[in-house]
Parts: structure tokens; sequence; C-alpha cells
């Protein structure tokens, strides 16, 4: 991922800046999803039923028949990040369209239970024996191109939970019970097999001997105890690997970019000379969210917070000021909040000169914001995320 963003980095300092960064790494993984949809539909096509089942493993392992998921995550993680960002309500709300989009990124996702991505013999072999039979050519399509549809609508899904277009898919998908496996998931993932080799393999060996003159419902419970425990030998296993390789390599990752970003390697301009983060260079954001709903102001509240303030180094902080600077009144549970936005206010009014003063509004253009104003504006954005 850091080269796929100095790649891009690279390709918009080529065009002198008219193509963003953020515009280059979703064009670039674009192309990416649409050549990986192209290989597989090739190989699919120019294989027979028989090569294929015989070539399975090459044909689910190989990064060029895999690269679709990888860069339509990349895709829904660069846009999510822009829309969080905008201020406009289609980034906040959703509507039709989110509806209808989720509808069918979850209809995606439901159509791999009959025979799986790439219709494999071992998964559903009555199913994949029907559907060779009876569609063919729709069952080289569905190899062929489900993996990258599959990526697309997970995508899809993550990047209309993360705007707050699907909050309900959100609530759910964001349960704190969640989360363990979350953070475990990649890990398990990959280590899923050794996992396997610690629980679930000895009791299926020990049990195996009496399967089948078992009743039913003790097989089907077996069975059940047998994927419990592949479960929890893959946690274990995923849970070294996350603590000793995976978080270590995210920090790693952080570090990286942060390196790169002070160096101006990924579009960003350098660091400030004295090591503090830069500030935000400008104030000309659309009219300001309401720091409440996330949603922008109606025209009655924005003409009501319109009013341009002269704040004095002790009045520009107070709690009215600050708080009403979207148009709408804080409660008393925003008292953290407005505390800590009057330190900061007071800090960049004496380094900016006790004389000087700025005028605030919820649609100040140019420089019309105190540094104090900015941080505590974003601040709250991201508290209220």
């Amino acid at each position: 991922t850091p080269l796929l963003f100095m790649l891009a980095s690279w390709v918009s300092t080529l065009t002198s800046g008219r193509l963003t960064v953020s515009r280059c790494v979703v064009a670039l993984a674009a192309f990416c999803w649409v050549a990986c949809a192209v290989q597989r539909l090739w190989y699919v096509f120019t294989m027979g039923f028989e090569v294929l089942e015989a070539r399975a493993l090459y044909f689910y392992m190989r990064p060029q028949f895999r690269l679709s998921t990888y860069a339509a995550g990349v895709i829904a993680g660069v846009l999510g990040a822009q829309r969080k960002e905008r201020s406009d309500s289609e980034a906040s709300l959703g509507g039709r369209r989110a509806t209808l989009w989720l509808v069918l990124a979850f209809a995606v996702v439901a159509s791999t239970w009959f025979v799986g991505c790439d219709a494999n013999a071992h998964e559903n072999s009555r199913g994949v024996a029907w559907y060779r039979r009876a569609f063919p050519t729709v069952l080289k399509l569905h190899i062929g191109l489900l993996r990258p549809l599959l990526g697309a609508a997970v995508a899809g899904i993550i990047m209309l939970c993360a705007t707050g277009r699907a909050p309900r898919t959100a609530r759910v998908l964001g349960s704190p019970m969640w989360r363990p496996l979350a953070g475990l998931s990649y890990s398990m993932y990959l280590l899923q097999f050794v996992g396997m080799q610690l629980l679930d393999k000895p009791f299926l060996r020990w049990f195996g001997s009496a399967f089948s003159s078992v009743p039913l419902w003790l097989g089907i419970l077996v069975c059940y105890i047998g994927i419990a425990l592949f479960v929890l030998g893959a946690m274990a296993v995923a849970l070294l690997n996350y603590v000793l390789v995976e978080y270590p390599g995210m920090e790693v990752g952080r570090w990286l970019v942060a390196k790169l970003s002070q160096h101006g390697l990924l579009g960003e301009q350098p660091a400030q000379a004295d090591g503090k983060a830069l500030r935000y260079s400008s104030c000309s954001r659309p009219p300001v969210l309401d720091l409440e709903m996330g949603a922008p102001p109606s025209t009655e509240e924005a003409a009501a917070g319109a009013t341009t303030r002269t704040p004095s180094p002790h009045s520009a902080a107070s709690p009215s000021s600050v708080a009403s600077w979207g148009g709408k009144s804080s409660g008393p549970e925003d008292a953290k909040v407005v505390e800590s936005l009057q330190e900061d206010a007071r800090d960049d009014d004496e380094n900016e000169g006790q004389g000087q003063k700025t005028q605030l509004s919820p649609n100040s253009q140019g420089g019309g914001c105190s540094g104090g104003a900015r941080r505590g504006y974003h601040s709250v954005q991201q508290g209220s995320d």
C-alpha cells in the first residue's frame, strides 16, 4: 500500500497537481480491479471444467486472480475518508441510492452460499455438477466475476457504514462483541490450517472411528463442536501472530507513512521547522457540520450562526462563543470539550499576539480562523465520529 501511494504521488507530480494523490490511487486501484477481472475471465473461458478443477488451488492462491478484492478495499478506504471530510448531506445521510447499493451488496455476499466464489466441487459436489450441466456459460461467468464482485460488495458495505449512510448496519457490525474477532480476523485467516492442528484435528481423530455409527443428533453436535474447536485453535495462534507480527508491522507502517508525509512524498507539505504538526492552511470549508448530528445546518440555523465575532484573548474561547459557532447551543455534556477548546484558543491567542483579532463565522474563508478554532472544529468532529 505505501508503494501504491508513492506511485500515485509520482503520477500526481507529473501532472503538476492537476490529479490529486487520492484520485491517482483510486484510478490505479480501479485499473487493478478491472485487470484482475479480465484475467480471471480469460483463464476460465480458455480452460475446461476438468482442468479448472484439477488446478483449483492454483486459481485460488495466485495473486493475479485475487488482486481485485485488495483493490476494492483500497478504493473504499480512500473514498470513505474523503466523504467523511466533506460536509454535504450526501456524506452523512442515507437515501434510496445508499439503500439500493446496500441491498445489492448483501445480495452478492449471499450468492456465495451455493457453490462459493470458485465453484469448487469439494464445497458442493452435487450443486456444482448440476450447475455445469444446466448453465455452463453462466457458471464460467460466476467463477470469473463473483470473487471481484464479492470484494466490491464488501468494500461497498464498509464504505456505506463508515460514511454514515447505513447507520443501522453500522450499528450491528460495530457492536463491541465483534471487535476481538475483527482484530484477529486476518491472522486467523492466515493461520487457520495451523490452528486446526491444535484442537480440531485431534478431536475428530479421536471421535472419527465411531462417527459413522452414532445417532444423527450426536453427529450434528460433533460437527458443531469441531467448528468451535477450529475457531478457538485459530484464535490462539492468531493472537500470537497479532502481538508479535501484525501489530508491530502496523506500527512500522504508520511510522513510515509519517516519515514520507514529513518529506512530502505522499503529496502533503513537509512539517514546520519547530517540529509541530502543520495547521490547516485554510478554513474554506462548506457550511459547518451540525456538531450533534453530523449534518449541515439548515438555512435558518446557518443565518443565526453567521454573525461574525471579534473575540478578545479571553472571550474568544468562551463557552457561548465556541458552542454557538455552528449556530447551535451546547449542552452541559460538552463542558469538557469546551474547556479543552478554551485552553487551545488561549494558547493560540498568546502565540499570535494579545492584540490580534480574528473573525469567526460558520462560513469563514481563507485565513479567518485561529489555530485553536481550527483544532477545535476538527477535534469536535472527531469526537462526534
